[in-house]
């Protein structure tokens, strides 16, 4: 007999870097029912950072497609996994589309030394943040455990940073925790 057969556009979908709390552009998956019977749609949810509306129904009749639109919010720093989940009476239910995309957080640098602090409640990492050598120069923060400097410096890679940071008494900056102060030195 004629069953209902989901087909779906795409099966992944990449978010581009957005800051913490504001929405992304929306992407856009088609499910189209390409079985010879009805297909009954029990729901179409998102995981994660993302949500979805679509307007599909609770139906489509064989042959017909709508629309999933994925916005994407990130809640905190770094890669943000997440799923559309479709369940349905179609073979293979659920059928999942997997999203990503990476959370950031937005700084106004000046150009030479800034005194910064973070405010979001969560560890931030201090490459990913910045680890770009043309726009900052080091990243300084004070070890209140061992009491003195860690550094970071994004044209150097990890070998090099150690070697230079050991030669110098200082420690290897990764991360910031909630509520520390730091200084960057900016470029630009």
């Amino acid at each position: 007999g004629a069953v209902p057969v989901v087909s779906l556009d795409s099966m992944s979908l990449t978010f581009a870097t957005e800051n913490m709390g504001t929405s992304s552009a929306v992407k856009t998956v088609a499910l189209t029912n390409t079985g010879g019977a009805t297909l009954n749609l029990a729901s179409i949810g998102a995981s994660g950072d993302y949500t979805a509306q679509n307007n599909c129904g609770a139906g489509l009749v064989a042959g017909g497609s709508c629309s999933i639109s994925i916005t994407f919010t990130p809640t905190l720093v770094g890669a943000r996994g997440g799923s559309i989940t479709i369940t349905s009476n179609a073979v293979g239910s659920p059928h999942t589309v997997s999203l990503s995309g990476i959370g950031t957080i937005s700084l106004t640098l000046g150009q030479g030394w800034n005194l910064l602090g973070n405010g979001v409640d969560q560890v931030v990492s201090v490459s990913s943040l910045f680890g770009d050598p043309f726009a900052v120069t080091t990243v300084w923060k004070w070890d209140t455990t061992n009491l003195g400097w860690q550094f970071y410096a994004p044209s150097m890679d990890a070998p090099t940073l150690q070697t230079y940071a050991t030669s110098k008494g200082y420690g290897v900056l990764s991360v910031i925790n909630p509520g520390e102060g730091f200084w960057v030195n900016a470029k630009q």
